[in-house]
């Protein structure tokens, strides 16, 4: 009877890490279907007792003693002498390709066997690849067995292989295909092809396992029996067009449902898979050495590391000067912030090795090779070469990387900072533009919202855009950057389409007109203030069920008309909260997507939703209070409908604010909507009513929270309910609570430490109008014009760009006059208020 193999777990874990050895047998053919990441875990963890990042948990059968099981270690398993443990997991029922690197054992004083298990049913049913090292033999002994009822019922012998006398990495590959009956083997072991063998029964069963026989190694900390990686692939079907039919923002939307990364690693971890595995071109076998050749990104410098060597691959590569490139730079949107462990920062899909000195070289210019002329080249790059202009261009161009001198586009601005158009930009070597701009447009789509809040964002997007197509043309996808996709969806889960599909970057950057966005979105709830420090600050977006809300905003704008900014979209301090995800159908086709924001203000506030395109579709404030945007999304939406539509003389444009408030009352008054800063925690201002468009509902509250759905009082129309509370229409909707006529707690918008009046209404009497000043830019005075309601008292306040209040006039009249002689230049905002009502202008002064 054979032992209970016990190491099935093993082999499946360190999948991620697949040295260049196991690529040995193409697999162009097959697609990955089970593999488990063990890279870094802990020394000696119960193979069990490990979360996989990616892959099913193993069980272990045959012992319940930790000190028995299989234990993980790095990117490895290793089995306990003496122990009947079996490692199983579930794999797929129908062909598939179990391949693995095992270990060969060294000076070992008894057999040492390995079970490569196909099919398990259980201890006592299974069929395996049995491996076997004599003690005191040269050859490795292999043989195809069926076990039934705990005894070998099918024995197929197969060629015995000769040892290499010392420790090794030995690739093994079974392809096992379904028969009438059981299983055809084909059987790879050690680059060898062995006699094809059927194996029989075990039809229709998909759990695989691994176990091992070996004895006490003499090294305390060492084992015999060592499974390094283990892989399952099932035949592929075909790649045909990705997302086929489907262009622009739909075929963006497409790619990031279908293509998301499932994992992505901390930086240390994400360099240790690029440097040992996803960009290794060759493995050489120089004396007692392995090694492994990387070449540069931009330069092609052919570098390697020797896997003997006890230094760890990210180490021999950073000794010999080579580090690795954002081909998205960091501060165009790759690293959102201080740290270095964010997603759109490690993804291996835009990590490359690079030699340090053309890293720095390329730093965060755009890509680009518009720039032909005799004068406009400042170097090449190639190899560890740097050839200047003064030298001239090389005599085969197309084999260099090459940056442009700065300044050609736009003039130096004597600022100190280099901008888009000041840097030069720079071209790649021509048999990798191609992989550069497939690079760049994986991470474009999957980070869309990270490269917009990046430096020069929008612009450094368009000016990257402009080469993508045209590069990704002239460099078709070759068989090793294939490779490399296989390679990061085996460590990271999935792969960049636009290397499968050829037809998707031009489909997905469309330039022609595109399908409409949804655009019948509203905000459906707001939290922003409550007792103590605030909690559970953030919008919600309501509308249509389907729609993908990645890249629509929600602006935060002070009462003065800037934006501010918030911690709402995984970027520390942006202007705007980004959604992501799609809306779920909460009965009648609509429903709600909550979006945290730290740092959102009280009192009187603003909030713009746009879509991904930029298009206003909503511009609210809070506070009982009505201003116009001098800046941003909204001062440009009025802009563009109306030449001069921003200026607070157009009351009724784009740029002013409308006001949350309640029903008016007999009295003729509205009911406050606000929330103020002792509000207790847990409550949010909503929307209320049956319907499915923005004006069935009307604001109430501050009623208890419901973040990410539809409101309790709140119904997709007049026939059906809500689908968690049950209120239908013609139901009672409570009030809420009433927020207090003034807030004594906090006003972020207030530097005159005057408590925070709330609940006035905007347009209860005429409206305050403030022309612009003039002139504009100033020099040592300006005018404003004012037209108030009669009796009002003015007051004008001048604040500087961090919101300082630099001057303040109280009772000014109709005609103000300020005397700006003593400030300094910079850009600055007029206040000019009469109590709830208030008007803003940008002033610039120039000396």
């Amino acid at each position: 009877m054979l032992p209970l193999p016990r190491s099935l777990l093993a082999g499946l874990v360190a999948l991620a890490a697949v040295p260049a050895a196991a690529q040995t047998y193409g697999s162009g053919d097959q697609a990955l279907a089970f593999f488990d990441t063990m890279c870094c875990q802990a020394g000696d963890t119960p193979i069990d007792q490990h979360t996989p990042e990616i892959g099913l948990r193993w069980t272990v059968e045959g012992t319940t003693d930790d000190a028995l099981k299989p234990k993980i270690t790095s990117s490895r398993v290793n089995f306990e002498p003496g122990s009947n443990a079996v490692a199983v997991a579930q794999g797929p029922t129908g062909e598939r390709t179990l391949r693995a690197v095992v270990r060969e054992p060294n000076s070992h004083a008894a057999d040492v066997t390995l079970y490569l298990i196909d099919r398990y049913t259980d201890a006592q049913a299974f069929t395996a690849l049995r491996l076997r090292w004599p003690a005191a033999g040269t050859t490795l002994d292999l043989d195809a067995i069926a076990v039934t009822d705990g005894t070998i019922s099918t024995q197929v012998s197969l060629p015995s292989l000769p040892t290499a006398g010392h420790s090794r990495n030995v690739p093994v590959e079974i392809r096992s295909v379904p028969t009438a009956s059981g299983h055809a083997w084909t059987v790879h072991v050690d680059h060898v092809a062995l006699p094809a063998t059927t194996v029989p029964g075990f039809v229709g069963v998909g759990a695989l396992a691994l176990a091992a026989e070996a004895p006490m190694h003499p090294n305390p900390d060492g084992y015999h029996a060592v499974v390094e990686d283990l892989a399952v692939l099932v035949p592929n079907t075909p790649v045909g067009a990705i997302c086929p039919g489907l262009r622009g923002w739909n075929a963006e939307s497409c790619i990031r449902a279908a293509y998301a990364p499932a994992q992505t690693f901390h930086y240390d971890e994400a360099r240790d898979h690029l440097f040992e595995t996803v960009w290794v071109e060759a493995v050489r076998q120089v004396g007692s050495g392995t090694l492994h050749d990387l070449s540069g990104l931009y330069g092609g410098l052919v570098r390697s590391w020797e896997r003997e060597r006890p230094l760890t691959p990210r180490t021999q590569m950073q000794d010999q000067d080579f580090n690795t490139e954002h081909v998205w730079p960091r501060s165009r949107g790759a690293q959102t912030g201080p740290s270095t462990d964010g997603a759109s920062h490690n993804d291996l899909h835009h990590l490359a090795p690079a030699f340090g000195t053309f890293n720095s070289a390329r730093s965060n210019r755009a890509f680009g090779d518009d720039f032909d002329g005799p004068n406009d080249t400042q170097k090449w790059l190639r190899n560890s070469t740097t050839r200047y202009h003064a030298s001239g261009p090389p005599t085969d161009p197309a084999t260099w990387s090459r940056v442009e001198f700065d300044f050609l586009r736009q003039p130096d601005n004597g600022d100190g900072y280099k901008s888009l158009d000041e840097l030069g930009r720079f071209d790649v070597r021509h048999a990798l533009r191609g992989d550069v701009a497939r690079m760049a447009a994986y991470f474009l789509v999957t980070y869309r919202i990270e490269a917009e809040d990046g430096d020069e964002g929008r612009a450094f997007i368009d000016a990257t855009l402009d080469v993508l197509r045209d590069w990704h043309e002239a460099d078709p996808v070759d068989a090793f950057e294939v490779q490399r996709n296989e390679r990061i969806y085996r460590a990271q889960g999935n792969r960049n389409p636009f290397v499968l599909d050829p037809t998707l970057l031009a489909r997905t950057f469309y330039r022609g007109p595109n399908a409409p966005r949804p655009r019948d979105l509203w905000i459906n709830e707001i939290h922003h203030s409550n007792d103590g420090p605030d909690t559970g600050e953030g919008v919600e977006i309501a509308g249509r069920a389907g729609t993908d809300l990645y890249g629509y905003r929600v602006w935060t704008y002070s009462g003065y008309g800037f934006l501010y900014q918030v911690d709402g979209d995984g970027t520390d301090g942006s202007p705007a909260i980004a959604f992501r995800g799609t809306i779920d159908d909460e009965g009648g086709g609509i429903g709600a997507v909550w979006q945290g924001a730290e740092r959102l203000r009280g009192g009187c506030q603003g909030l713009a939703l746009t879509d991904p395109d930029g298009v206003l579709l909503q511009f609210l404030s809070t506070g009982g209070c009505r201003f116009n945007a001098i800046e941003g999304p909204v001062f440009d939406a009025a802009e563009a409908e109306a030449s001069g539509g921003g200026a607070p003389s157009h009351p009724d444009s784009l740029a002013w604010s409308t006001v949350i408030r309640g029903p008016r009352g007999a009295d003729g008054t509205h009911r406050r909507v606000q929330e103020w800063s002792a509000l207790p925690a847990g409550h949010s201002l909503q929307l209320t009513g049956a319907g499915d468009a923005y004006a069935d509902f009307a604001w109430t509250g501050p009623l208890p929270e419901t973040r990410g759905r539809l409101n309790d009082y709140q119904a997709p129309s007049a026939q059906i309910a809500n689908a968690v509370s049950g209120w239908a229409s013609g139901d009672a909707v409570p009030l809420g609570l009433l927020a207090p006529a003034v807030d004594p707690g906090h006003d972020e918008d207030r530097d005159d430490g005057e408590p925070s009046r709330l609940g006035a209404e905007a347009d209860a009497v005429d409206a305050l109008i403030v022309s612009a000043p003039r002139p504009n830019p100033a020099h040592t005075s300006t005018r404003l014009r004012i037209a108030a309601p009669t009796g009002a008292r003015i007051e004008a306040t001048v604040f500087d760009a961090l919101g300082r209040v630099v001057a303040r006039h109280d009772d000014v009249s109709r005609d103000l006059r300020l005397d700006v002689s003593a400030l300094a230049s910079g850009v600055y905002a007029v206040r000019v208020a009469t109590g709830a009502q208030t008007v803003t202008h940008r002033l610039t002064i120039v000396r």
